[in-house]
């Protein structure tokens, strides 16, 4: 109904978003270590890619996906926040190296890619 509600962008609804995801906060910072953590309000990056093709793992290919949690302006750097905690932490990759392991491809899996998960307003 036009003129309920609360317009998104508007300071309560980032403070909602620190608020609800609060529990995603604590478990990436304490649970897994991860130092340098991102997130803007409910927006998250995760890729598909190969990960031999960013850890020179050899007896790929080793199809991945895992979220991003940063990135370094200055060194150009991503931050990946690889889900697999048995083998790999979290780890830092140039950009140039990301993008060719997100477009490499598989005859089974096919492509990679990049997906952004973001809440759509109503």
């Amino acid at each position: 109904e036009k003129g309920k509600g609360l317009p998104l962008g508007n300071v309560t609804s980032q403070l909602f978003a620190n608020i609800y995801l609060n529990e995603l906060d604590q478990f990436v910072k304490h649970k897994l270590k991860i130092r340098h953590y991102f997130r803007y309000c409910d927006d998250f990056v995760i890729i598909h890619f190969l990960q031999d093709r960013l850890t020179d793992d050899p007896g790929g290919p080793y199809v991945h996906i895992s979220p991003v949690g940063a990135y370094d302006a200055s060194t150009g750097r991503v931050l990946v926040l690889d889900v697999d905690h048995e083998y790999y932490g979290p780890y830092w990759v140039p950009v140039e190296r990301l993008l060719i392991a997100v477009s490499a491809s598989t005859p089974t899996y096919g492509h990679g890619g990049v997906l952004i998960v973001r809440r759509i307003p109503k």
